[in-house]
């Protein structure tokens, strides 16, 4: 099986922290997107919180440029909504 994260992109990032992510959540049937420097603060918000930082979002993909994550969250999300989540549409879809 290949993994389900990728990294795509031609230009490259300053940081790690400066790229973007897709994530998806399966019990909102939806897909996020933002930088990982967000993800990270935000975690680090709810940690320092006391809250729960139980998530099902999950990162699907890795993007230098915010561009780039947008226009995958669009093709995923459309993906999605035509034919349904199931593991053979997540491989067709998701994987390279």
């Amino acid at each position: 099986m290949r993994p389900v994260s990728f990294l795509k992109g031609k230009v490259m990032a300053k940081s790690i922290i400066e790229m973007f992510v897709v994530e998806y959540s399966r019990s909102q049937n939806c897909f996020h997107v933002e930088s990982v420097g967000e993800m990270l603060a935000k975690n680090r918000r709810m940690l320092l919180d006391g809250e729960s930082i139980f998530t099902d979002y999950i990162p699907v993909a890795l993007f230098a440029t915010e561009q780039e994550a947008s226009a995958e969250y669009y093709r995923l999300r459309k993906a999605v909504n035509e034919q349904g989540f199931s593991q053979e549409t997540w491989d067709n879809i998701i994987l390279p």
